[in-house]
């Protein structure tokens, strides 16, 4: 499901004029996170980051995005960053239960904006199904 989220991210993104650069991350740690950052960006400016670690579940989601985070940090990169999540917050009778994992995110990233205001963006809870709409 994230591979769908990516790609229709992407092409809404570049459909729009936006250079897009996609960072798959392999990186178990904030410092390996930093490295790919600091490879993508070799030259190039950045205007924003928006991300899909946490749409996993679980801590896993969390954790990344956390890394990432300080990692932006690291690597010099002071654009905004988005982060998505899917399912951390429920807005009306039709929205299903929240996930406890993904709502976590959400603590991380009322964190962040306190701490980091100059680098964040703010946090997008993607709903269950990537069409023309959402994106």
């Amino acid at each position: 499901a994230e591979g769908v989220w990516a790609s229709g991210v992407v092409r809404m993104l570049a459909g729009r004029g936006v250079d897009v650069r996609v960072v798959e991350s392999n990186a178990a740690d904030r410092a390996g996170m930093a490295e790919e950052l600091r490879t993508a960006v070799v030259s190039g400016s950045v205007a924003g980051v928006f991300s899909l670690l946490a749409t996993v579940d679980g801590e896993t989601g969390l954790l990344r995005t956390a890394a990432l985070v300080q990692a932006l940090g690291d690597a010099g990169v002071g654009a905004p960053l988005w982060v998505a999540t899917r399912g951390a917050v429920s807005v009306g009778r039709s929205d299903g239960a929240v996930s406890p994992g993904q709502a976590l995110v959400w603590g991380l990233g009322r964190v962040a904006a306190l701490e980091l205001p100059e680098r964040w963006g703010g946090l997008v809870d993607l709903p269950e199904t990537a069409d023309e709409r959402a994106l």
